[in-house]
């Protein structure tokens, strides 16, 4: 009888789970294309964004051959996608409407928006849309998961930049569908166990009595974008109430939404001091994060704020993830907007740029949207400076900084214009 080492024994493991997690990304794999053909299969019938519906739409609306068609490619990330609207309500939905009924030539939009989509993930995907259609003009909006998800920002060109191992490696891990499932198992179980242990220590009752109408009321017009109002009525809270610890949480949300970082971050101290262990730690850190990124002159401040967080067994504090420097993701930013632009002459295309129509995040991914249409004298669609003209500018808005169907329509409207002067 053949004895078997411990050596190859330990071998014969490692062999097995790799063999097994192989086995597991490639099932889970198959399975994300099996859904995802399902899904699209099936927004052919519910929203305007699919191709196969706007075509068909089209050809009934008004004669013609689909193939004399323009065909107008918009590619990006949840702000093409639609995200913060119903279905058929993101931009490129109503900019096909407003084709249909405005414009006298014949045009298809193709909706190819991904959530989360940074501008290296559109590089590897692009040259594939534009041969799948053949666009006569390409609307481009892209760059806010570069800056707001910094550890995956890369440079997928030939030639072009460098990564270190460290970055190369965890882009890898990320975009992996089982580490994914990890996630998001991780994530279940916590909240389990968070609801478990609020339940029990009745703290979340704890809160809600302390959330009184007032501070409702203030938190419902700050959803809505009436900040001012919002401002008014949680200090009017705050004077009469100052140990009211949520009011500084929200309030600390609006001055971080008007970019005012410095009170964001005086209001999120005195939340910690009052309420160290509320149940929404995570959302604090999450905005704390936020600001470390966005603003370099309070980063140090952000970072104290975030080690001050405790943990106990329902929240864990991660401390300061792996960051690449804001110069060095701007520069493959910039990098990959070239190849961009590059592939798209190539295919013998119009290219038109867009800024984010308003986030405090997105400020520098605005600037260098703008440069490079500016070098490679590229039609621009400023939404930025078109939203901050709006009077109660957060009411074209959701929470989280993506447009509502409002907002997308604001949106719409500006490409609508852009592309009528692009074809003349």
């Amino acid at each position: 009888m053949i004895k078997t080492s411990v050596t190859q024994k330990i071998a014969f493991l490692i062999f097995g789970m790799v063999l097994f997690m192989v086995g597991t990304e490639l099932l889970l794999r198959a399975g994300g294309w099996v859904y995802y053909g399902w899904w699209q299969k099936g927004a052919q019938s519910l929203q305007e964004d699919n191709r196969i519906t706007a075509e068909d739409q089209l050809l009934s609306d008004r004669s013609g051959d689909i193939g004399a068609a323009r065909r107008v490619l918009c590619v990006g990330d949840s702000f093409t996608f639609g995200f913060g609207a119903p279905f058929g309500n993101s931009y490129p939905a109503q900019l096909q409407a407003l084709c249909k009924v405005n414009a006298k030539d014949l045009y298809v939009i193709y909706n190819c928006g991904i959530p989360g989509c940074s501008s290296a993930e559109l590089l590897r995907r692009f040259s594939g849309y534009l041969k799948k259609y053949n666009p006569d003009i390409v609307f481009l909006l892209v760059g806010s998961n570069d800056i707001s998800n910094p550890g995956f920002s890369e440079i997928v060109s030939a030639g072009q930049g460098r990564q270190t191992c460290f970055s190369s490696f965890s882009n890898l891990i990320f975009r992996l569908r089982i580490y994914k499932v990890f996630r998001f198992v991780q994530e279940s179980i916590q909240k389990l166990i968070l609801t478990t242990y609020l339940t029990r220590n009745n703290i979340v009752k704890e809160e809600m009595d302390e959330q009184n109408s007032e501070i409702q009321i203030a938190y419902s017009f700050f959803l809505q974008g009436e900040l001012e109002r919002a401002r008014q009525l949680f200090r009017k809270v705050i004077s009469d109430n100052p140990t009211y610890a949520h009011t500084y949480l929200f309030l600390g949300q609006l001055y971080a939404a008007t970019e005012e970082f410095s009170k964001a971050l005086d209001c999120f101290e005195k939340f910690i001091s009052l309420r160290p262990y509320s149940s929404r730690r995570k959302e604090l850190f999450e905005h704390l994060y936020r600001i470390y990124l966005d603003d370099p002159d309070l980063r140090n401040e952000a970072k104290r704020l975030m080690k001050k967080i405790p943990s106990d067994k329902v929240f864990r504090n991660p401390g300061i993830p792996f960051i690449i420097s804001r110069e060095e993701v701007e520069r493959n930013l910039e990098r990959n907007l070239q190849e961009l632009v590059i592939l798209t002459r190539r295919e013998g295309a119009r290219l038109v740029l867009q800024t984010y129509p308003r986030n405090p995040r997105y400020g520098n991914v605005n600037r260098i949207i703008r440069e490079s249409a500016e070098k490679h004298s590229i039609p621009l669609v400023d939404n930025e400076i078109e939203f901050r003209r709006l009077p109660e500018i957060g009411k074209y808005f959701i929470t989280d900084g993506h447009p509502n169907s409002e907002g997308y329509s604001i949106m719409a409207q500006k490409a609508f214009e852009m592309l009528m002067s692009v074809v003349r």
